[in-house]
C-alpha cells in the first residue's frame, strides 16, 4: 500500500518576519511518529523552497498532503525565496494551475499562512480539501493548529473532523483566531467524507446499529462497494459507525463484492501487508447459541467473531 506522504514546503525569507517553521515542523513530525498507523505514514521536510524548485518538487515527490509554512500577503500571493533568500511570490492564479495537474495523488493542502484563504479557494478547484487563513495567523495558533490538524489524521479522522479537532484546540488553548483557518473543500465533495489514511483516500460507509447487528439498507454488513472491520485480536466484529472509528494492526477491512442477506464474498484489505485477500463469510450460532461471523480467507482458519 502506498504509505501517506506528507510535503512540508517551508519558505522563511530573510526579508521577512521570521516564522518559527522548525517549531512547526517538529510538532508535526512528533505526533506522525507517535501515530498509531506511523508505519502508513511518511513526512518529508524542505525547509527553504526556492520559487523554481516548487513545480519539480511536487511532481518528484507525488504527496498525499501538502502543507505549506511561511508567509501569504494581502495580495492573495504566498512567499517562497530566490537564491538569496528574499521574498518571491507565487498568486492564487499560478497556484491553483500547479495543483490541478496534482489532483490524481494530492488529497489535502494546508496553507499555514497569512492571507492565504483565496489561495486555498484556487487550489480546491481541482484538490479534494485545501486550508486556507482568512487573515494574519500568529506563530502560536499555526502551530497548534498544525500539530493537532496532523494528530487527528494520524489516527484516521476525516478531514472535516481533523479541522473540528484543531478548531477546538484553539478555543482550548484560549488563541482567539479560532474563525481564521477555513477549510475549503471541491465543489463535488464532502470534508467529512475524504479520510486520507484509508483506500482510496474515502472513508468507509457509516452504518447504523440493529439490535445488536450492524446493518445497512437491510443487509448485514453492508453493501456490494462498502466496507466494514473485523477485529482479529479481539474476535469481534463491526462496521464503521462514525468518522471516529479507527482500525489498527490486525484488524482487516473488507470490500465486498457479492452479498445476500447472509453471506458476502469479497476480498479484505490486511494493514500489516496492504494485501487484498480473498474472503468469504457468513452469520451463524456458535455452540451455545451465541450469534458469531465465520470468516474463511486464503491460506487462513476459519474465525468466530462476536458483534461489538
Amino acid at each position: 500500500m502506498r504509505p501517506l506522504k506528507i510535503l512540508f514546503l517551508a519558505a522563511n525569507p530573510t526579508s521577512e518576519t521570521r516564522l518559527r517553521l522548525a517549531e512547526e515542523y517538529r510538532r508535526i513530525l512528533e505526533v506522525v511518529r507517535g501515530a498509531e498507523h506511523r508505519d502508513r505514514l511518511e513526512i518529508r521536510f524542505e525547509p527553504q523552497v526556492l520559487r523554481q524548485d516548487l513545480l519539480p518538487l511536487l511532481v518528484r515527490e507525488q504527496p498525499t498532503i501538502v502543507h505549506f509554512g511561511g508567509h501569504g500577503t494581502p495580495e492573495d500571493e504566498l512567499i517562497f525565496v530566490d537564491e538569496r533568500d528574499h521574498a518571491s511570490p507565487v498568486d492564487a492564479r499560478a497556484l491553483g494551475k500547479l495543483f490541478a495537474e496534482l489532483e490524481d495523488t494530492t488529497r489535502v493542502v494546508v496553507l499555514n499562512a497569512c492571507f492565504s484563504k483565496v489561495q486555498a479557494s484556487a487550489i480546491a478547484e481541482a484538490i479534494p480539501c485545501a486550508v486556507g487563513m482568512s487573515t494574519a495567523i500568529s506563530d502560536e495558533a499555526a502551530i497548534e493548529f498544525a500539530h493537532i490538524f496532523y494528530l487527528a489524521l494520524g489516527e484516521g479522522s476525516s478531514v472535516q473532523a481533523a479541522f473540528d479537532f484543531a478548531i477546538s484546540q484553539l478555543v482550548i488553548m484560549q488563541i482567539p483566531e479560532e474563525d481564521t483557518p477555513q477549510l475549503i473543500t471541491r465543489a463535488d465533495l464532502s470534508a467529512d467524507r475524504i479520510c486520507p489514511l484509508y483506500p482510496d483516500g474515502q472513508c468507509p460507509e457509516k452504518a447504523t446499529e440493529l439490535e445488536g447487528w450492524w446493518e445497512h439498507e437491510g443487509y448485514f454488513p453492508g453493501n456490494v462497494g462498502h466496507s466494514f472491520v473485523l477485529d482479529i485480536q479481539n474476535q469481534e466484529g463491526h462496521a464503521l459507525t462514525s468518522d471516529s472509528d479507527q482500525f489498527k494492526k490486525g484488524d482487516l477491512i473488507l470490500r465486498i463484492n457479492t452479498q445476500t442477506a447472509e453471506r458476502f464474498a469479497g476480498e479484505c484489505l490486511d494493514p500489516e501487508t496492504g494485501e487484498w485477500i480473498g474472503v468469504t463469510a457468513k452469520l451463524g450460532k456458535d455452540y451455545s447459541g451465541n450469534k458469531i461471523i465465520t470468516v474463511d480467507w486464503a491460506g487462513g482458519a476459519n474465525t468466530g467473531m462476536k458483534p461489538k
